[in-house]
């Protein structure tokens, strides 16, 4: 019995292969409009579907649009070779259609290709994100795609916002992530996890003030600058790997709006080691907190961190190696918190004239009872002097061993707390701590100023 040949548009919702419609798998042939062909049926079925691309490799010489209110796009260890396409392809334009899908999206995006660009020139892209109104790109998710020889990476338009990315692995000339300033409708949880940044002269580029981007157990490897952020987005870095030949970060506001960077768990590493660029660069009304990780400088006159007058920072027990020395200028910050940093730093830190804020020094320090001990801090701010020794944390969250001193650049009245003395001796930071009577207090303390 003959069979009688159907088209994709009669079965709404089968899945199509791009062989289907012509594509060559040998990277001879052109595929573009094939795989173009493949994409239209689904949207033209008006239910939506999935597009598969097989194992292969495909010659594609202009952009494949895929609209993600209707398709997901699925590569089979697929490669689609944009290497003969003009030095200014955009490879891939994500877009939709429609707004019945728009809180129902998660099934669509890209996923399990290969991305080769033209390896010249500075304006490709490999994919771009950009909806018009009232059409939105939202809940989609692209997973497992890796971009090699474009200039740049993914760039982010209008109506663009709670976008999953996972397992991406962007190795570009100019910038992996761009999101563009005098944006519509876009930014909301932009969120990366287990995907590499690398080879770029930025990671990300941020100017869209209203974006809140988050990656989690990303790298970023070796862009000139891996975080450039102007104005008042918001990013979060937990458990991520950072290594670059300028900064960690470069921020600074735009026109009105402050951006806040966190770095949670990161590990941080100069490589090139430019006493005159610093790790992290903050500039005016910056917000920074890092919390634990580790900041590896090595170079004697490296600054670590750089903050404005304006800006304001949190560093709680982060490591930093400080094997050739490292410095940390925070030039007047506003609003400075330190606690505990490692034990035996002896980095010395330039507050800056005024710090409206709590610096912190460590120490390590034991004293037996009716003993005395001298801590001596590499500089000294006037104002509140506590120290903590050996302070342990109840059940109800109060902190015992915390004793302040109080008074002005010369400080020695003092109320002590569970037989221990504080006595400042001077303003250079020498701090004798007197055990009169009592337990032994064994431990790492810390030393923290503020203005009085």
């Amino acid at each position: 019995m003959q069979l009688t040949k159907i088209t994709y548009a009669q079965i709404k919702g089968a899945t199509v292969s791009v062989l289907d419609y012509g594509a060559d798998p040998t990277g001879v042939a052109d595929s573009t409009a094939a795989i173009t062909s493949a994409l239209a049926a689904v949207v033209a079925s008006g239910a939506p579907g999935v597009v598969t691309v097989p194992a292969g490799t495909y010659k594609c010489t202009s952009t494949i649009t895929v609209d993600v209110s209707m398709v997901r796009l699925v590569g089979q260890y697929a490669t689609l070779s944009f290497a003969t396409a003009a030095a200014s392809i955009v490879a891939i334009q994500v877009t939709s259609s429609t707004t019945a899908t728009i809180f129902n999206q998660s099934p669509s995006g890209i996923e399990g290709l290969v991305l080769v660009g033209p390896n010249t020139g500075t304006a490709s892209v490999a994919i771009d994100f950009d909806a018009t109104a009232p059409y939105n790109i939202a809940y989609s998710s692209f997973e497992n795609i890796a971009i090699f020889n474009f200039y740049n990476g993914l760039t982010f338009h209008d109506n663009v916002y709670l976008v999953s990315f996972s397992g991406m692995n962007i190795r570009v000339d100019g910038a992996c992530l761009t999101d563009f300033t005098g944006l519509t409708n876009a930014g909301e949880r932009m969120a990366f996890v287990n995907s590499t940044f690398s080879g770029a002269q930025y990671a990300l580029i941020c100017e869209n003030p209203n974006s809140t981007w988050e990656f989690a157990n990303c790298s970023f490897d070796c862009a000139l600058v891996e975080i450039y952020v102007r104005g008042g987005a918001t990013i979060s870095c937990t458990n991520c790997h950072f290594e670059y030949y300028g900064n960690a970060l470069d921020a600074d506001w735009n026109t009105s709006s402050n951006p806040s960077v966190n770095f949670f768990g990161c590990r941080f590493i100069q490589r090139d080691l430019q006493s005159s660029i610093p790790n992290f660069y903050c500039k005016t009304g910056t917000r920074l907190t890092i919390i634990g990780g580790q900041i590896d400088t090595f170079a004697a006159t490296t600054t670590n961190i750089s903050m404005a007058s304006t800006a304001k920072l949190t560093y709680i027990n982060a490591i930093r190696d400080t094997s050739g020395g490292t410095v940390d200028t925070l030039n007047d910050c506003s609003s400075v918190y330190i606690p505990l940093l490692n034990s035996g730093d002896n980095t010395v830190i330039n507050y800056g004239s005024t710090i409206n804020g709590v610096i912190s020094r460590s120490f390590n320090a034991t004293i037996s009872a009716g003993g005395t001990t001298t801590v001596t801090t590499q500089s000294f701010v006037y104002g509140i002097v506590m120290i903590a020794i050996g302070a342990t944390v109840d059940t109800v969250g109060q902190v015992k061993g915390l004793y302040l001193a109080t008074g002005s650049n010369s400080v020695t009245t003092v109320t002590a707390i569970a037989n221990v003395t504080v006595t400042v001796v001077s303003t250079t930071g020498v701090i004798t701590v007197t055990n009169s009577t009592g337990q032994n207090m064994i431990g790492t303390g810390f030393i923290t100023s503020a203005p009085g």
